[in-house]
């Protein structure tokens, strides 16, 4: 019972956080204002890939796709999928393996000339074979992110990003350290 009052507590946390950028903009600005706008002008997509390979292989994959509340404003979710493997980790030429499912929710508030603010929770699971243990083992990860970041768009409705992120729960077992940069594409916002 413990742990779903973990969850509640984070999803309160972010919900607050959401709720915070939504009220830090008046919404009844023209800048600002999406009313009656269709449906494929508030949603944007976008995401990230990631390729690494040699003793260390890594497949990252994290589309992302959200809704614009306004036009300084949008929050959305982004399914992840991780597959790594060490060669040689442990002695005897055992290899480690891990394939990690998870996603995150997220909002982020638009500032000033591309300049942004991003509050995102993220839910990670582990998988992976023991060499000392029998069968496979799993092990549940979550990280609350605050940072921002710059988009600079490229064409259209297409944009660059690149932001700094904190992640407030670093423990042991968190797969990032401090601060954590990430780049992508965005389609829409």
């Amino acid at each position: 019972m413990m742990i779903n009052s973990f969850i509640k507590c984070r999803f309160l946390i972010l919900l607050a956080f959401i709720l915070a950028g939504i009220q830090a903009f008046p919404q009844n600005d023209h800048e600002g204002s999406l009313k009656g706008a269709p449906l494929s002008e508030r949603l944007f997509f976008g995401g990230g890939l990631g390729l690494q390979f040699g003793t260390m292989t890594l497949i990252d994959v994290s589309p992302m796709v959200g809704y614009k509340l306004t036009n300084r404003i949008g929050i959305g979710v982004s399914p992840t999928y991780k597959f790594y493997r060490y060669r040689n980790y442990f002695a005897n030429n055992l290899d480690l393996k891990t394939n990690v499912l998870g996603g995150s929710v997220f909002t982020r508030c638009y500032i000033y000339n591309g300049l942004f603010a991003q509050a995102e929770y993220e839910y990670l699971n582990y998988r992976y074979n023991d060499p000392y243990a029998s069968g496979k083992l799993s092990k549940d990860i979550w990280s609350l992110f605050l940072g921002g970041g710059y988009s600079q768009p490229v064409g259209g409705r297409a944009s660059l990003y690149l932001m700094v992120l904190w992640n407030l729960h670093d423990t042991a077992d968190s797969p990032y350290t401090n601060p954590v940069i990430r780049a992508g594409l965005s389609l829409g916002f």
